[in-house]
C-alpha cells in the first residue's frame, strides 16, 4: 500500500510553518519539532535531508536553524519525497538490482504497467507544490502559535 510517510509529513508540514514567517527567518529544530509534537531527532533528520537538497537553508552556531531556500510554490511534492525518501519507487522491482527481490522477475508481465503509474504518480507529483497542500496555517483558529503576518 502506497502512503505517506510521517517523515515525508513532517517535512512538509515544516516547509509550511518556515514559509508562514518572514521571509530569512531562521528557525530552529526544537521549534518546530515543540509546535507539531514531532520527535525532534527524526525532524532534524528530515530537515537536514532538506537542506542538502537545496529546499532549505542551513544555518549553524547560536541562533542557527532553517530557513527556506526558495518560496514553497516552487517545491514539488516529488523534490520533497525524493529528498527524505529518495527515488520513489511503487515496487521493487523497478529498483535497480529489481531482479534480486523478485522470482518472477524474468516472466513478470506487470512491470511495464506498473512502471508506467509510477511514472504517472511522479508527474503527478512534479505538478504539486507544497503550498496547494499545506493548509493555510492562519486560517486553523485552534494553531495560535502562528503569526499573523504571511509573505
Amino acid at each position: 500500500m502506497l502512503a505517506l510517510t510521517k517523515a515525508s509529513g513532517y517535512g512538509i508540514l515544516a516547509l509550511g510553518y518556515l514559509d508562514d514567517k518572514p521571509e530569512d527567518t531562521v528557525v530552529s529544530t526544537r521549534e518546530i519539532s515543540e509546535v507539531f509534537g514531532m520527535p525532534s531527532e527524526l525532524l532534524a533528520k528530515v530537515l537536514q535531508r532538506l537542506s542538502k537538497r537545496g529546499l532549505l537553508k542551513s544555518h549553524q552556531g547560536r541562533g542557527g536553524g532553517y530557513s527556506l531556500a526558495r518560496p514553497i510554490n516552487a517545491i514539488s511534492l516529488t523534490e520533497v519525497f525524493e529528498a527524505i525518501e529518495g527515488p520513489i519507487e511503487i515496487s521493487v522491482c523497478l529498483k535497480e538490482g529489481g531482479e534480486e527481490h523478485c522470482d518472477m522477475f524474468e516472466y513478470c508481465t506487470i512491470k511495464a504497467p506498473i512502471e508506467q503509474v509510477q511514472n504517472r504518480l511522479i508527474e503527478l507529483f512534479n505538478t504539486i507544490m507544497v503550498d496547494q497542500i499545506t493548509l493555510d496555517l492562519l486560517e486553523c483558529p485552534e494553531k495560535t502559535y502562528l503569526s499573523t503576518s504571511r509573505a
